[in-house]
């Protein structure tokens, strides 16, 4: 069972990288921060977005996983 987790999550993590509206958000993000003058400015807000990003990440993984428990257990019972 534990195994079949560490697979799910890694099958995961194409879930957002493979989403055209993600993918278009970020690289309007990315974009939009091009434009900012101030070097030190757009690293700490670029940075600040990534770690967001990635807790979000975490989050909905967890979630994902929740979900793959919840279905094994009810599958279990019928």
């Amino acid at each position: 069972m534990i195994k079949k987790m560490k697979e799910l999550t890694k099958e995961n993590k194409e879930w957002k990288e493979k989403n055209k509206e993600y993918l278009k958000e970020l690289q309007n993000f990315f974009d939009k921060a091009e434009n900012i003058d101030d070097a030190e400015l757009k690293k700490k807000i670029i940075g600040q977005m990534l770690r967001c990003d990635t807790i979000l990440t975490k989050l909905a993984e967890a979630q994902f996983a929740e979900f793959y428990k919840l279905g094994y257990k009810s599958a279990k019972k019928e």
